[in-house]
């Protein structure tokens, strides 16, 4: 390694993380600015590379004690309160820790939540991919629609593990609810957005169709001109008969979509944003009149350049289910 060069834990784990992800040396130099050669050096020592001995307090694990604890990181993804329950042998949980920490293909990530797919769900999304390859000026006439949850005391958590970065990321696929909260719809297209309407209560098909009377007809007509298409998920008031009927009779025209796929729809970034900016620097709220105010405030904030980048997208969504072969994007 280049004299007087030294590289922190954090950083050799760093290196690993970026090359396993197939970024070239030089890219992973320009990164964390540092020199090649350093890299080199790194990397060229694989699993026997080490850092300076130091002195001070003897291991307090043996080498088959650590074999233990890695085993249940990668094989059961536990948390790091966890292992120190299920392991063999009393340690601390600041020990495993500090275990976990000089492992390099060990990396602390956020969990996935994503539904489930199963072949048929990845074979139907490669399949909607490939009828829609070829769309470009296209997308600029379709309203993306969703709904979401917000909370009064902020976003949904999310789940983090120890990931084994020579394994498939994890996917958290339920979660707790709880504590007051508001569910909306919202929808968007290249040239603006719709209005924000607050659901209340449990939606049937009569309610989700009066809800699209006054909130999507107007704005599709005005935006979207003569030929714009409307995109839902497979929700089963979305698809009801009673509101495939209503399509018809409003002549509106719907988008095939693919089922459990909220990763193609551009929504769910707008709405990633959109939580962002209504609970900016921890903001909480009190009353569900306070959180529905916010919501609208930050609804209309975002510039059109957003909305135009978002749908944009679309082609590289497209392209990406099919290198895939129909898995999350």
């Amino acid at each position: 390694m280049p004299r007087n060069v030294q590289f922190s834990k954090t950083e050799i784990a760093q290196i690993y993380c970026l090359k396993a992800l197939g970024m070239k040396v030089v890219d992973i130099a320009g990164k964390m600015r540092r020199n090649r050669a350093g890299i080199y050096q790194i990397l060229s020592k694989g699993d026997n590379f080490e850092t300076k001995s130091r002195s001070g307090r003897p291991k307090q694990t043996t080498k088959r004690q650590d074999r233990e604890i890695l085993r249940s990181i990668s094989t059961q993804k536990l948390s790091i309160r966890s292992v120190s329950r299920e392991v063999t042998f009393p340690i601390s949980k600041s020990t495993v820790h500090r275990r976990l920490q000089k492992r390099k293909h060990l990396i602390y990530r956020k969990m996935d939540r994503s539904p489930k797919l199963t072949a048929r769900h990845k074979d139907a999304r490669v399949q909607w991919a490939r009828n829609h390859m070829h769309w470009t000026d296209e997308w600029l006439s379709v309203v993306f629609s969703d709904e979401k949850k917000f909370n009064l005391d902020g976003p949904d958590g999310w789940a983090y593990y120890w990931h084994d970065i020579r394994q498939e990321p994890q996917t958290f696929f339920s979660r707790q609810q709880g504590g007051g909260s508001v569910m909306v719809w919202a929808a968007f297209l290249f040239n603006g957005t719709t209005d924000i309407a607050f659901l209340e209560g449990r939606l049937c098909s009569e309610d989700y169709q009066k809800m699209l009377e006054m909130h999507l007809l107007p704005f599709g007509e005005l935006l979207g001109g003569d030929q714009w298409i409307y995109q839902q998920d497979d929700c089963s008031v979305h698809v009801s008969n009673s509101t495939k009927e209503w399509f018809r009779r409003n002549q509106v025209t719907v988008m095939d979509w693919p089922a459990l796929s909220p990763d193609l729809n551009p929504m769910e970034n707008f709405w990633g944003i959109l939580a962002r900016d209504a609970y900016a620097k921890g903001r909480q709220f009190s009353t569900i009149h306070d959180l529905k105010l916010q919501i609208e405030r930050s609804w209309f904030s975002p510039k059109p350049e957003l909305l135009q980048t978002l749908v944009i997208s679309m082609k590289d969504r497209v392209f990406n289910v099919i290198t895939k072969n129909g898995s999350k994007i």
